[in-house]
């Protein structure tokens, strides 16, 4: 299955990385370095999932997670963080977040690969079961 994926990542070097991986993977890849790209990329196409990194400068990354998943429902579930952080203490993101897959960066492409075929069959299901 080919899948468009965007990679909303402020940092080019881990983006072009990610963005090959995700290549190797078949699937289609749009970039977006910083919030006003997202946003632009997702008003004018749909995509199959967004991996986010989580520190995008002066953006609060989780906000932007929490945005792209209200103002487009059909990313619920299928949006996967990355981050240079050590994750967040149990409790202490909205839920919707705490479902979200996290990377550690850098990213294994192993580790993304499983990760992005979880999310994408997941969403897989979740359409042929609301069919």
């Amino acid at each position: 299955m080919s899948a468009r994926v965007l990679i909303v990542d402020n940092e080019p070097r881990h983006c072009r990385a990610l963005a090959r991986a995700v290549r190797a993977l078949q699937h289609e890849v749009i970039t977006a370095g910083d919030i006003n790209a997202a946003y632009l990329v997702l008003e004018e196409r749909r995509v199959d999932a967004v991996i986010l990194h989580l520190q995008l400068g002066s953006a609060m990354g989780e906000a932007l997670g929490l945005a792209l998943m209200r103002q487009w429902p059909h990313l619920v579930g299928r949006l996967v963080l990355t981050s240079s952080e050590p994750a967040p203490a149990a409790g202490s993101w909205p839920a919707e977040l705490e479902r979200c897959p996290l990377l550690q960066r850098p990213v294994a492409p192993a580790a993304l690969a499983r990760t992005l075929g979880e999310v994408l069959t997941a969403s897989d299901v979740r359409k042929q079961d609301s069919a």
